[in-house]
């Protein structure tokens, strides 16, 4: 499992461009250096779950900071490097939800948040939330939380 994938594509990276200009020793030794990157990698006993699970976290993280992105799992798999099927069975088994749940909680929690301890309107709560429709918005609200926005806000 290659778990420094920007370093070892410089390495071949080099090792081409040298090939290209002719310096077939140069390209040699980049190749050389890759291999060794990739021993190093192996002798380090990272496997392939310990590399998903932290990848699954560093996604986790991104969701959670950057709620109102438009997450989708096609982007999300290809960050693992593994197929969309794939990444949401990884997902579920880390988390214990799927990525769009992952992604609906972190929105209302950053919603939650927002009502809790700003003076925003609605619509911007919902807009900085992720959510384009302020209805959809109250509806999911109201159905995870049990109150509207607004009557949330009211009884803090």
């Amino acid at each position: 499992m290659v778990t420094n994938l920007h370093f070892l594509d410089g390495l071949l990276g080099r090792a081409i461009a040298a090939g290209r200009r002719g310096r077939k020793e140069a390209a040699s030794l980049w190749l050389l250096a890759a291999l060794e990157e990739l021993r190093e990698q192996e002798k380090s006993g990272v496997t392939k779950a310990d590399y998903h699970s932290t990848g699954i976290e560093a996604i986790c993280d991104s969701i959670q900071r950057v709620p109102a992105y438009p997450w989708r799992v096609t982007e999300l798999a290809a960050r693992l490097h593994v197929c969309p099927d794939h990444f949401s069975r990884l997902f579920r088994r880390h988390t214990g939800v799927s990525p769009a749940e992952f992604i609906i909680r972190s929105r209302l929690e950053t919603a939650r948040n927002l009502l809790l301890h700003s003076n925003h309107q609605i619509t911007r709560i919902a807009e900085r939330s992720g959510y384009s429709n302020v209805y959809y918005f109250s509806r999911q609200f109201k159905a995870r939380m049990g109150a509207t926005p607004s009557e949330y806000r009211q009884h803090r």
